[in-house]
């Protein structure tokens, strides 16, 4: 079944969701802060090791 409520913008959420979801996610500008950098930097890391380069 279609959801009717799907957009391109703001759109209902799965059941039981909450803002507290948000609270430690890193928004906006992540991939500047410390935790993005280290998340890019790990990402890198594990990308590497998989593929033994």
């Amino acid at each position: 079944m279609l959801n009717p409520n799907f957009s391109s913008g703001p759109c209902s959420k799965r059941p039981a969701w909450s803002i507290e979801a948000l609270k430690s996610a890193p928004v906006g500008r992540s991939h500047r802060s410390a935790l993005g950098k280290e998340r890019i930097v790990k990402a890198m890391n594990d990308t590497r090791k998989i593929l033994n380069i």
